[in-house]
């Protein structure tokens, strides 16, 4: 298994104490993992309707108090 730190891409099988012995960050990360990729399309869609539709119901809410 191979490692490569975040902050100044060294890379090497193992770190020492959980550091890199380049920089000395704690930024490290296996390098055998694909990249973490972001959401479909449709699940972002789904988030923006939530959270128009939250806020319309707090704007509206706000509205019969006054």
């Amino acid at each position: 298994m191979t490692y490569q730190c975040r902050d100044c891409s060294y890379s090497q099988g193992q770190f020492p104490h959980g550091r890199c012995p380049a920089c000395d960050s704690f930024n490290i990360t296996s390098a055998d993992k694909p990249a973490r990729t972001e959401g479909s399309a449709s699940s972002k869609r789904w988030r923006l309707i939530a959270l128009l539709a939250l806020w319309s119901v707090l704007l509206y809410l706000l509205y019969q108090k006054l």
